[in-house]
């Protein structure tokens, strides 16, 4: 099996630290990028061009309206003030998921780990950049779990991408350490290319560049914004805004179902070795016992999800919040 992986991260507060990974298989890599570029045609063609010269519904379609559709899917800067286009495509991502998982598609692989920082002594990652040192190594336990999905067979990376932005590409070693790690470790992991690629959420950034990103940093807006709807039906305390709220409510009975009963082979949904949602540690950890489990991948007891959803307001798309809320 050859895929690549592509990484952000989720941090609330000083209570949880999110990685979500999206793997995506290399012969699935073209329709899964077609798919969300084409969404991003609010006409009739479906059929998106970077280029308005090139648009097959340019008869119809106004050069500006093209253009605001070239626009970074961000889901932390996205509320009910970003743009109508911003708006429309999030939600066809979203109900692209949706689609993939109904009809089968084989499309979307993803793991998302929530660390519990409260369980977990930040002194085990060291003095210095404890916080990114605890990255490093929980990014890799979570490369590792792509086990569950393709099996025992060997697994060739060709690449990793993450989003830039954060800290970990002025890490002393996280940009190199994850693939050699893996390669060194793991006799049934093969990585191609063992230095991250840190690449930017805006793809236009890309046009024009002799290193075309634009297709992985699609990608990449995708990924955010699948940790983005997910964390949002888990966690309280986050945004009430209704455009947030309608995204997180395409998502909830997946999220729920992914929770509750992640190994349920007859869902509907046919996320089961496709997709997974887990926190981590249940228990508090001192640092023998941690790197152990880690290292041998003991302990699978400390894995755990929690049972019970966020409550989010009910959204009337008239209107704004109602005082109802889903439990």
């Amino acid at each position: 099996m050859k895929f690549e992986v592509y990484a952000d991260d989720f941090y609330l507060r000083n209570e949880f630290l999110g990685i979500g990974c999206l793997f995506v298989p290399v012969d699935k890599k073209v329709e899964l990028v077609n798919s969300l570029i084409n969404k991003r045609c609010l006409g009739k063609s479906g059929n998106y061009k970077w280029n308005y010269g090139d648009c097959s519904f340019n008869g119809m379609c106004k050069k500006q309206w093209h253009d605001l559709n070239n626009c970074e899917i961000h889901y932390r800067t996205l509320d009910s003030s970003s743009s109508h286009p911003k708006k429309e495509i999030s939600g066809r991502w979203v109900d692209f998921l949706i689609k993939n998982n109904l009809e089968n598609l084989g499309l979307v692989y993803f793991k998302i780990l929530y660390i519990n920082l409260s369980n977990l002594d930040e002194n085990c990652f060291g003095d210095e950049n404890a916080r990114e040192n605890m990255y490093n190594r929980f990014f890799r336990t979570i490369i590792k779990g792509s086990r569950f999905f393709f099996g025992p067979e060997l697994k060739e990376i060709v690449k990793i991408y993450h989003h830039k932005g954060e800290n970990h590409e002025i890490h002393s070693y996280f940009p190199w350490h994850v693939g050699t790690r893996l390669n060194i470790d793991e006799d049934d992991f093969f990585v191609v290319d063992e230095e991250i690629k840190f690449i930017e959420s805006d793809h236009k950034i890309y046009f024009g560049s002799d290193d075309d990103l634009s297709d992985e940093s699609n990608i990449i807006q995708f990924v955010d914004l699948i940790i983005g709807v997910m964390s949002r039906n888990i966690f309280d305390g986050l945004s009430n805004d209704p455009t947030k709220i309608i995204l997180a409510e395409k998502v909830r009975d997946l999220t729920q179902r992914l929770l509750i009963s992640p190994k349920n082979r007859n869902s509907r949904y046919n996320y089961y070795r496709k997709q997974d949602i887990s926190f981590y540690p249940k228990n508090k950890l001192e640092i023998q016992p941690l790197f152990e489990y880690l290292d041998n991948e003991k302990g699978e007891d400390n894995f755990y999800r929690v049972q019970k959803l966020a409550r989010i307001p009910r959204i009337d798309t008239n209107n704004g919040p109602l005082d109802i809320w889903l439990k």
